[in-house]
């Protein structure tokens, strides 16, 4: 009987930090989903801007070009 307690008790605790790191690795995955998603609004952000510089600099460029 003893035995079948001290095996009973091991598995409990092996599941309990099991169940820990999982939470753990959950609130990490959380975390990088997030932060991926910023990233992902940022660069956007930054390629719209470039788009727009470069729109910008080609209508410069045209009418520079005609003026001459």
């Amino acid at each position: 009987m003893i035995m079948k307690n001290y095996v009973s008790d091991e598995l409990t605790n092996k599941v309990y930090h099991l169940a820990k790191a999982l939470n753990s690795a959950e609130e990490v995955l959380e975390t990088l989903e997030k932060a991926n998603d910023d990233l992902k609004d940022a660069f956007n952000n930054l390629a719209s801007l470039n788009n727009e510089d470069y729109a910008v600099s080609n209508e410069d460029l045209s009418e520079q070009l005609y003026a001459a």
